[in-house]
């Protein structure tokens, strides 16, 4: 298989790959055996064993499947940023993300999305572009000033318009903070 074609592998190539992945586990599995059951309990034997252990624990790479005819987006560049936020949080379950609930952060995610500011590629995963938030609030809590932070895709200059575009009403970015000598302000 040649690399700079990218080719995808052919069935074969993935069967002869799980084989081989299947035989270094069970011989992994039976050195792990021969070692713990070993009457000998020095020092070599416990580093073989995490050492075994890592080797046969350790999933393959693979990159992400595409569906057949999807387009793949160009990657842009990220940069760590804060952004700095205000929500009336009245008919909101609370700031976090919650799956089932409607939250400040649920809306927030789809907007920056839907703003381009997440790649699609990341947009199933906050932890992919190291989403965090400064503090939660409960349920009907506003706030005026909250900050997240991540890394975002801030290329466009009207960012911030587009993810104000994207929001309800209840919940504006006021701005962004590329780095601690320079605020972007709407």
């Amino acid at each position: 298989m040649d690399i700079d074609n990218k080719e995808t592998p052919s069935v074969e190539e993935s069967v002869e790959t799980s084989t081989t992945e299947q035989t270094i586990e069970e011989n992994g599995k039976r050195k792990i055996n021969e070692i713990e059951n070993s009457s000998e309990s020095n020092v070599d034997n416990k580093k073989d064993l995490k050492k075994i252990k890592k080797q046969t624990t350790r999933k393959p790479w693979a990159p992400k499947e595409r569906k057949e005819g999807e387009v793949v987006e160009k990657r842009r560049p990220k940069k760590k940023c804060a952004l700095l936020m205000g929500f009336c949080g009245t008919g909101y379950q609370g700031m976090q993300i919650n799956p089932g609930a409607k939250t400040i952060e649920g809306d927030l995610w789809k907007a920056l999305v839907e703003a381009k500011a997440v790649s699609k590629d990341n947009a199933e995963d906050p932890k992919k572009i190291s989403f965090v938030r400064a503090a939660r609030t409960d349920k009907g809590v506003h706030a005026i000033g909250q900050v997240i932070s991540g890394k975002f895709i801030i290329e466009d200059e009207d960012i911030v318009d587009k993810i104000n575009a994207a929001l309800p009403e209840q919940i504006r970015v006021w701005g962004n903070i590329f780095n601690k000598y320079c605020y972007i302000n709407i």
